[in-house]
């Protein structure tokens, strides 16, 4: 029975496979213009073969994204949010700039309906909370920790920038709990023309055959041509075990998802601790017991302290 699960595990496995490609590009991707590197930018149409190819884990997350986005368009339609048009594909040619727009939809501001471009992201928990996180506290996601969030508000200020509009949408969505949350993001005149010029640059590079000579900085440990042309041979140290063990990282990605959720739990256990200390009470399916405790004296100090018990009836 085992060999037919592994037999079937490895069928659907080398269809995934098959998504893996590289090709050359035309152009910049509205999706890659956030990454502030010039290098980065020509080697990515010089030399996309030196760019290593996702792996099959990483072609299950996009997956994910693609089997969740058409059922949530749905979902904002269906709760009144007109959808203008899903997935469409554009060409700036002028500027050799492509890309991808989920979807537009139509909100009012000021007594004006506006069309404006919104962008789907399915996250991880972990992710989910980081976000939202720089929106409570009004911090641009090219600040974000992680690389591939940094790409965000360049992807949405270009489909601004290309459609004269001046407001984008991001709509975000945690794929293990359902949360959801929307960030309506103003044009950043002064940002988005840094984008345009990024990609006048890379055009420039690409006529000539010209890659600009790599310069050592933070988003470098990111970047996917770090080891495969930047720094090719850079001693990083003692070395590392690179393992291929899908159960094992399948593992560690969960790990780091529970993580913020844990941390989470903590936090709330501790809020509810001290909400219901010295109280019994039956809240919906929830009892709470509340028992003091006489703590004898040891090694510590001699005292009172709340006991909490919180059980599912």
């Amino acid at each position: 029975m085992k060999e037919i699960e592994k037999k079937l595990k490895e069928q659907v496995d080398e269809f995934l496979k098959k998504e893996i490609k590289s090709f050359a590009r035309w152009s910049s991707w509205a999706g890659d213009l956030g990454w502030p590197c010039d290098t980065y930018q020509a080697l990515c149409r010089l030399k996309p073969e030196l760019k290593p190819l996702p792996d099959l884990n990483l072609i299950k997350v996009f997956r994910t994204g693609q089997i969740i986005e058409l059922p949530n368009l749905q979902l904002l339609q269906n709760a009144g949010i007109r959808i203008i048009e899903q997935a469409r594909s554009y060409q700036w040619v002028e500027k050799k700039i492509s890309g991808r727009i989920d979807a537009k939809i139509e909100i009012e501001l000021n007594g004006k309906k506006l069309k404006i471009p919104l962008e789907h992201k399915a996250l991880s928990p972990n992710v989910y909370r980081h976000i939202l996180k720089h929106k409570e506290e009004n911090i641009p996601l090219q600040k974000s920790k992680y690389p591939w969030v940094k790409k965000y508000p360049g992807q949405l200020q270009t489909y601004m920038l290309m459609e004269g509009i001046e407001y984008g949408m991001w709509f975000f969505f945690e794929k293990v709990s359902g949360q959801y949350d929307f960030w309506l993001f103003p044009f950043d005149f002064e940002y988005a023309e840094s984008l345009l010029q990024r990609a006048e640059r890379a055009n420039e590079n690409v006529e000539k055959g010209i890659i600009p000579e790599p310069e050592r900085q933070e988003i470098c440990k990111n970047c996917d041509f770090v080891k495969t042309y930047c720094f090719v041979g850079k001693d990083y140290g003692a070395g590392f075990d690179f393992l291929t063990d899908e159960e094992l990282l399948n593992k560690l990605i969960r790990r780091e998802e529970l993580e913020a959720a844990y941390k989470e739990y903590l936090e709330i256990d501790e809020e509810l601790k001290e909400i219901f200390r010295g109280k019994n009470v039956i809240i919906g399916d929830f009892k709470i017991i509340s028992k003091e405790v006489e703590r004898k004296e040891y090694t510590i100090q001699a005292g009172k302290y709340w006991r909490i018990y919180i059980e599912k009836l």
